[in-house]
């Protein structure tokens, strides 16, 4: 699929907008990706997939000829109170993509697009950007992001800290866990392939040694200012998917750096 048809399969619209069925199936294609906990139920699950999409969020959908889900990406918006102020938080979360998408320019351009709007909502050019991530998804994250931290993060900035105590709180309420900076999450990741790379290697050390329970549910919480410059990275990552999807003969005259920006 390129990147036209992609976006003509494509559609924004709010979470608190969509019916049941809409809500249903967006539930059931994330539990094609990710496993629950053997200890929650699908029942309960739902319902807690429902109330989150409660509120007046965006979501990205990409579908295929027949209809069927091949992408999702949802951005929650949220304020938290932080040192007496109100901070604008963007939230990606429920980002989930089919192997046939797998490095498609509608992954960072869906991301992009709600980010951009998720300031516009904000009314703020600048935000905190926070996930609750497993191995997978943090090493994309922690590869393009130039000041991603964690509870763990080594040489932590007081500020920091109460920053992701704050956002966590927030989001996770009682699941928040300040100890180590990770939140109990009603799944748990399916086995995958260990990084290839030297450098995917020591970011999953890292990531292990800041949260060793991951395996049991807990997904680790990270927080990465979110302003303008960042924006313009991600635009760079679509347009080097872009060119890269091209045929040779089409392809522009000029490159960029890569950026991951999936968490699927």
């Amino acid at each position: 699929m390129d990147l036209v048809h992609a976006l003509r399969r494509s559609r924004i619209e709010r979470t608190d907008r969509l019916d049941d069925d809409a809500v249903r199936a967006l539930w059931r294609f994330r539990l094609g990706h990710i496993d629950l906990r053997p200890d929650v139920s699908e029942d309960d699950d739902f319902l807690a997939f429902q109330q989150d999409l409660r509120h007046p969020d965006l979501v990205w959908t990409v579908t295929d000829r027949t209809g069927g889900l091949r992408m999702m990406m949802l951005v929650q918006r949220r304020r938290v109170a932080l040192a007496g102020r109100s901070r604008g938080v963007l939230f990606p979360e429920y980002g989930f993509v089919d192997h046939a998408l797998r490095g498609h320019p509608v992954v960072p351009l869906s991301l992009l697009v709600l980010l951009v709007l998720g300031l516009v909502r904000l009314r703020s050019l600048r935000a905190c950007l926070a996930s609750a991530s497993y191995p997978a998804s943090y090493i994309s994250w922690a590869r393009g992001l130039p000041a991603i931290a964690s509870v763990g993060t080594r040489d932590l900035s007081v500020a920091r800290r109460e920053e992701l105590h704050a956002v966590g709180r927030a989001l996770a309420g009682s699941c928040y866990r300040a100890q180590d900076g990770t939140i109990a999450a009603r799944t748990r990741p399916r086995p995958g392939r260990a990084p290839r790379s030297r450098s995917g290697r020591e970011v999953l050390a890292d990531f292990e040694r800041m949260d060793p329970d991951w395996r049991q549910g807990r997904t680790l919480l990270w927080t990465q200012p979110l302003a303008p410059m960042l924006l313009l990275r991600f635009a760079a990552d679509v347009v080097l998917r872009w060119a890269r999807r091209l045929p040779s003969s089409r392809r522009p005259a000029y490159g960029t750096r890569s950026m991951r920006t999936s968490r699927s």
